[in-house]
């Protein structure tokens, strides 16, 4: 017999419940020879015999019980206070209903705005150059004006109806 056969029956063997004579003698010669076994053997054994003695029915004490202390402060705890309402607790509870309610109240104020609308236009709108000419008459810095609608017959095979002219400043 191997350790892990013998392992597997060796709490039926001490307490004596495995029921065929064959494996307990098979049991028996295995502890004979492997001293592992033999020390798991006496721990189950052991281990089943603390189980077996019961307690005596005298043995517990209660001169050191927690029952006396329980029982007085059960009869003294039969009182239920109620919590309440304290500044610790009210103080954020209205703070919050303050800001909620000035929220409220600029949202409100928001909405009721007149909505500023666009002027009505009398009169149509000026066409917009498809060009413009940068320039610079003086030194003074760069001016943006529309350019002529007018163009060349050289300009206008070269770059396009309309283009973009560039002058730069005269130094």
């Amino acid at each position: 017999m191997k350790c892990h056969e013998a392992q597997r029956e060796l709490a039926l063997h001490a307490g004596e419940d495995l029921g065929d004579a064959q494996r307990e003698a098979e049991i028996q010669a295995h502890l004979a020879q492997c001293p592992s076994c033999r020390r798991r053997h006496v721990g189950v054994k052991s281990a089943l015999s603390a189980l077996a003695v019961a307690d005596a029915p005298g043995t517990y004490e209660s001169v050191h019980s927690l029952w006396p202390a329980l029982r007085r402060r059960i009869a003294q705890g039969d009182h239920v206070v109620s919590a309440g309402w304290s500044w610790q607790t009210a103080a954020p509870v209205i703070a919050g209903l303050v800001v909620c309610g000035g929220l409220m109240l600029s949202t409100a104020s928001l909405l009721m705005r007149p909505v500023v609308s666009e002027p009505t236009v009398t009169e149509p709108p000026q066409p917009v150059p498809r060009s413009y000419e940068v320039y610079a008459p003086d030194n003074r810095g760069m001016r943006s004006e529309p350019a002529s609608m007018k163009t060349g017959p050289d300009d206008a095979a070269r770059r396009g109806a309309f283009t973009r002219r560039l002058q730069l400043p005269m130094e």
